[in-house]
């Protein structure tokens, strides 16, 4: 009887193992089209978010087609408490498409990095 319950114990073990490793594995997949903008303009309202960001990727991509450039989601990271309340906040966003991150990614190191304009300008 002492023996069942063990082997019991050890597999329920090994089952929670390997779900656990499945559960990160895909917890990494869900981020790996993510892209995090640094410096992002305050100036730009939650709304016009996806918008704005199309058109950045297409600075950086215009050899891509704008119906390849789906952004599923876009918002703005909170801000480290630490930071002064004139620091811009970073933005996440999801590309759909995991092939146009990685033409965004490559074209990005390679061209300059774009100046956002002081909200107190």
């Amino acid at each position: 009887m002492q023996a069942d319950t063990i082997g019991r114990i050890q597999t329920l073990q090994q089952q929670m193992e390997s779900m656990e490793a499945r559960m990160a594995d895909y917890e990494d997949r869900a981020r790996r089209n993510n892209l995090r903008l640094r410096g992002f303009p305050e100036s730009v309202l939650q709304d016009d978010l996806p918008l704005f960001v199309r058109g950045l990727l297409h600075a950086y991509g215009p050899d891509i087609p704008m119906d390849m450039l789906l952004v599923d989601r876009a918002h703005r990271v909170p801000k480290p408490k630490y930071l002064p309340d004139s620091t811009a906040r970073d933005v996440l966003i999801r590309v759909h498409f995991y092939h146009i991150k990685e033409i965004i990614l490559k074209t990005y190191h390679s061209k300059p990095q774009p100046r956002w304009k002081s909200r107190r300008n």
